[in-house]
């Protein structure tokens, strides 16, 4: 798939992703995606699932207070 395709923004500023790229990165109605800003060019990511990592670094305990954080 050619990964510089052109698209057309609507005039509410909409831009539709093609359906093979939302396929490919998994990318479904309601998700959020993250556009950042590149001096010349604008780049459009889907954010860490941060729910996803739970549980990779095994048990870590919580402290009570404050203090034991350092």
């Amino acid at each position: 798939m050619d990964m510089f395709n052109h698209f057309m923004v609507s005039t509410k500023g909409q831009v539709t992703i093609p359906a093979a790229m939302r396929e490919k990165y998994n990318i479904k109605a309601g998700d959020m995606v993250i556009w950042e800003d590149f001096e010349n060019r604008l780049a459009l990511k889907k954010p860490v699932d941060f729910f996803a990592l739970r549980g990779c670094l095994g048990k870590v305990e919580i402290p009570e207070n404050e203090e034991e954080l350092f």
